[in-house]
């Protein structure tokens, strides 16, 4: 049977864990998005040793979104974030066909997110079938 303590007991207890102020500690704040899409895309300008990679290519394309956010309750709900991206992603990318990088496809959705969701720290990763990728960092 658990044992049974007040209130001020437990937070008692819970302060000598280091709990007592976490406002004071200096800390960053982010949210983590995930999503995926399917498409094909090719580099017309592929040097010679990777010519395959001018001819239209398959691809689950993964991406990871870290988005700052100013406080640590919701400010922006991950869900949404994530429905919102899904959505540009659905009318852009899923199952087309294009001539970006990696690096190309994460400027696009940072532009996106900081026209949603205003100013802020966004990191954005797409991986070709969750292996290599390119990340933008924007600070």
């Amino acid at each position: 049977m658990p044992t049974s303590i007040n209130a001020t007991e437990n937070t008692k207890k819970l302060n000598e864990f280091g709990l007592e102020n976490p406002v004071k500690r200096k800390t960053s704040k982010s949210i983590i998005v995930k999503t995926t899409f399917n498409a094909k895309h090719f580099w017309k300008d592929a040097p010679e040793e990777v010519s395959f990679l001018r001819i239209p290519h398959d691809h689950i394309f993964f991406i990871e979104a870290e988005i700052e956010v100013k406080h640590d309750d919701r400010e922006l709900e991950f869900f949404l974030v994530k429905r919102k991206l899904d959505d540009f992603i659905d009318l852009a990318f899923n199952n087309k066909t294009f001539e970006l990088s990696c690096e190309q496809i994460a400027d696009k959705l940072i532009g996106i997110i900081l026209h949603h969701y205003g100013e802020r720290k966004i990191t954005v990763t797409v991986y070709e079938d969750n292996n290599n990728g390119g990340r933008v960092k924007y600070d």
